[in-house]
């Protein structure tokens, strides 16, 4: 359950893995840097999971070879960081604990895509995407320089997570740029506390099985917005929604659920279900 602060070099060779265990998080100083090479692998043990944390230049010289597993956090402290390309297959959290206003940038180049999930215990690392202002300054999601395509996936249906929230504890504020990418979720969408710019953006809720999907705006504009959620429950506004672009289900047998009391402003709508009985989109009143 200790932690462990690195300042030089950790190099997981070909074939080898380094397991996190006992809520144990090791931290990666500004002046470490990770080394995966070939199939070598970091990540978080599924009981009690610790943290891999990168902060400042360990994120930015994060590699892009091997794989990372379960709970992994990012932290500007110091200055803003860019995320490499690579896939987090667990949980991803970008956070700022200082006084001054930090920015990650999310891509180093166009056409970039990133899965956050699809870990065999997604559900012991809550996965998803996560931002947190621990300290007085705010932190900023950058994803409008690069624009990548980014999937927050779960390796079960039956897994009720791949979530994008706001978790920070602290009096600065999360601001998410979403930039003109794709982006696809299996979880929860919750934009309370914080700031949220569309963008040219498309989110896809497209949970199945166990996922209904939940999504609180918190008064925040949406450029397009896609529903193809075929759980039962199917996809749940918390609260009204704006829509500057177009709102769109074309899945057969999915629901949609709207607040009674709340106001609802779309531009345009892309509705259609399918020939035969019960492939009906579905809306229906929460009351």
């Amino acid at each position: 359950t200790n932690a462990c602060y690195i300042d030089g070099n950790l190099t997981v060779n070909n074939g080898k893995g380094f397991g996190l265990q006992g809520s144990a998080d090791i931290t990666l100083n500004t002046t470490a840097t990770l080394t995966l090479t070939g199939t070598g692998s970091i990540g978080s043990y599924y009981i009690n999971p610790g943290t891999l944390v990168f902060r400042d230049d360990a994120a930015n010289n994060m590699p892009t070879t091997g794989t990372i597993t379960g709970r992994v956090k990012v932290v500007a402290s110091t200055q803003n960081v860019t995320i490499p390309d690579r896939d987090f297959i667990g949980r991803l959290e970008v956070s700022n604990d200082s006084g001054s206003d930090r920015t990650v940038i999310l891509g180093t180049a166009a056409g970039q895509t990133f899965n956050i999930g699809g870990d065999g215990h997604d559900d012991d690392m809550i996965s998803g995407l996560y931002l947190s202002a621990n300290g007085n300054g705010n932190i900023t999601l950058d994803a409008s320089t690069y624009n990548p395509t980014v999937n927050l996936i779960t390796s079960l249906a039956s897994y009720t997570v791949g979530h994008i929230d706001f978790i920070g504890t602290g009096a600065g504020s999360e601001i998410f740029q979403a930039g003109n990418g794709n982006w696809s979720l299996k979880g929860n969408m919750n934009l309370t506390g914080g700031s949220f710019v569309a963008g040219g953006s498309t989110f896809n809720f497209n949970g199945s099985g166990s996922q209904t999907q939940t999504l609180t705006t918190s008064g925040q504009t949406f450029n397009n917005l896609t529903v193809s959620n075929t759980n039962a429950t199917g996809f749940v506004f918390a609260d009204g929604s704006t829509i500057a672009g177009t709102f769109a289900d074309t899945t057969a047998t999915s629901k949609i659920t709207f607040q009674s009391a709340a106001t609802y402003t779309i531009a345009n709508v892309n509705i259609a279900g399918a020939a035969g009985a019960g492939n009906t989109v579905t809306f229906q009143s929460s009351t």
